[in-house]
């Protein structure tokens, strides 16, 4: 099973010293007396993934499957919380084999097109992001006859991890690799302590690896 921000967070506290086992580990992000380290572990450990990203000039292979299910006159429809960007360019109904295809011109073209809006309504064919509300939003208004029809697609997931079941973009074995680099700059935060050593050499190792080619460091 992968490892989630919540095993990091536990893994950073134990380093670092503010748990003394697995006995104490937190079974939440809301952690009472704790709150702000775990507040903070949780931020350092985002940070470090974008710093990481960052400098090595690798891109994250991080997708998921999402649902919308058509409602009685609704033609407009929230992605998922961590929804960054969309792969799919088909939604498909996996029962039925219907398609709602990407209105390639974009949301304005779309709403520019449809003089009445209210006037087109039916099982939707095209569909297009609302850029204001990043929303899926379809082309025609779906009827009784289309209440219920579920189409699935492919998105890119947001880097930022919040919730702590949120998974890592990359293998179990990266996660422990770069626990030192998320102690040493929570213990910059925290206690103004840094060992810039230790953190360059777990991110060059997690880097390393992540192109393919492990890094041979000293422990």
């Amino acid at each position: 099973m992968a490892l989630t921000l919540l095993n990091a967070v536990n893994a950073v506290a134990k380093r670092a010293r503010l748990l003394h086992g697995d006995a104490d580990e937190f079974t939440s992000l809301v952690s009472g007396n704790y709150q702000p380290d775990v507040d903070t572990i949780v931020q350092v450990i985002n940070e470090t993934i974008c710093f990481m990203y960052d400098e090595s000039g690798l891109l994250p292979e991080s997708k998921a499957e999402g649902t919308i299910v058509l409602a009685l006159a609704d033609r407009s429809y929230a992605v998922p919380d961590d929804w960054e960007s969309m792969v799919s360019e088909t939604l498909i109904d996996r029962t039925n084999g219907y398609q709602i295809f990407r209105f390639e011109a974009g949301y304005v073209a779309l709403v520019e097109q449809q003089l009445q809006p209210d006037s087109y309504e039916g099982r939707p064919y095209f569909w297009v992001m609302n850029p204001v509300n990043r929303e899926i939003y379809l082309d025609s208004i779906p009827t009784a006859e289309d209440v219920g029809l579920t189409y699935t697609f492919v998105y890119n997931k947001t880097l930022h991890m919040s919730l702590a079941a949120d998974t890592f973009p990359f293998s179990d074995e990266c996660v422990r690799d770069l626990v030192p680099a998320f102690t040493e700059y929570w213990s910059k935060r925290a206690k103004e302590t840094f060992d810039e050593a230790v953190f360059s050499v777990s991110v060059a190792r997690v880097v390393g690896k992540l192109h393919g080619h492990p890094v041979k460091t000293r422990r």
